[in-house]
């Protein structure tokens, strides 16, 4: 019966031990070593025995479904839930604004007019959508961790405030553009129409925010 212990041994290494999973052990080892004797009564050498035991074991993931082990495993507190992922939507949300303020410096410097200035322009440009992807990289690998989580217990209400503000600051970004490009010349009028941008990158933030973890977040 040794083997048959060695072999259970192997299988139930990494699970936890429990009550519940000892106690299931205990009624599969008694199985197993009944087919032992069996197959060693009709003749058979232990090794051959043994093969027809590991053939008639249920296999490692359906012992792990028949003791719920994969779901419990699965299971996370709600608060803790929540708050990651907020977390994780607040950086998806800067990121975003990233990418929409990383025309600001070109535009704010009009490189059109001051050639000077592109290689700032441009840095600014690189500096900002390469921060927004690494910010995008790390957070897909995160929310991948999450999305097998099962949260137990209620999540905190998404509050509609940023959705509103972020409509406002989109709104006013755009009425801003049209003011500057109707009564401002020259060079102030780049810097205004750049300046846009930071409204438009807040709101636009805000708005992604919410949307992300309402959709996260929803029972």
């Amino acid at each position: 019966m040794e083997k048959v212990t060695q072999y259970l041994d192997q299988v139930f290494f990494s699970l936890p031990q429990t009550e519940q999973v000892l106690e299931y052990r205990d009624t599969l080892q008694k199985q197993l070593e009944v087919v032992f004797r069996a197959e060693c009564a009709a003749g058979k050498t232990e090794d051959e025995a043994m093969e027809t035991v590991v053939a008639s074991a249920p296999v490692y993931e359906a012992i792990c479904r028949e003791l719920d082990i994969f779901e419990r495993e699965r299971n996370c507190d709600a608060k803790w839930y929540d708050r990651e992922v907020r977390r994780l939507h607040f950086w998806t949300a800067i990121a975003i604004g990233l990418f929409v303020l990383s025309p600001f410096a070109i535009i704010a410097f009009a490189v059109w007019r001051w050639t000077f200035n592109l290689p700032a322009g441009l840095a600014f440009l690189c500096f900002a959508i390469g921060i927004g992807a690494g910010i995008l990289i790390y957070v897909r690998r995160e929310r991948a961790r999450l999305k097998g989580m099962n949260p137990q217990g209620a999540f905190s209400p998404i509050h509609a405030r940023y959705l509103v503000f972020g409509i406002i600051l989109c709104i006013f970004s755009v009425f801003a553009l049209g003011v500057s490009l109707s009564f401002w010349e020259g060079k102030a009028r780049y810097w205004e129409c750049a300046s846009c941008l930071i409204y438009a990158a807040a709101g636009i933030s805000m708005i992604v925010y919410f949307g992300l973890c309402r959709k996260w977040l929803k029972r």
